[in-house]
C-alpha cells in the first residue's frame, strides 16, 4: 500500500463519507443500508466500523473508503485517491 492510501485510510471515516450518499442506520459497531451499487430494496449494505471496510450480501461488492468512492463515483484507484484528498484536503502528493 502507498503513502498515500495509507494517509487517506488512516484520516477518513468510512461511515462519514458514505452517508453523503445512501442512509445509514447504526447497529452496534455496525451501519447497515440498502445497497447502493444493486437493485435491492433491503438493508443488505453493512460497513464494519471497526474493520473500516463495507459488504453487501446481495450483490458482493466491499472494499474500503477507496474502493466505495472507485465504485460509486466510477473512477480509477489514482483519481478517488485525487478525490478523497481534494474533499479532506490532505496536503498529501500524490508522487510518494
Amino acid at each position: 500500500m502507498s503513502s498515500v492510501e495509507a494517509t487517506i485510510k488512516d484520516h477518513t471515516i468510512l461511515e462519514d463519507y458514505v452517508v453523503k450518499f445512501i442512509k445509514l442506520k447504526p447497529a452496534g459497531s455496525f451501519f447497515h443500508g440498502v445497497c447502493p451499487f444493486c437493485c435491492g430494496k433491503e438493508r443488505s449494505f453493512i460497513i464494519h466500523t471497526k474493520l473500516r471496510i463495507f459488504y453487501c450480501f446481495s450483490c458482493d461488492k466491499k472494499g474500503d473508503i477507496i474502493d466505495f468512492v472507485m465504485l460509486y463515483h466510477s473512477l480509477s484507484r489514482n483519481d478517488a485517491h485525487k478525490h478523497l484528498i481534494d474533499i479532506y484536503d490532505f496536503d498529501i502528493s500524490l508522487e510518494d
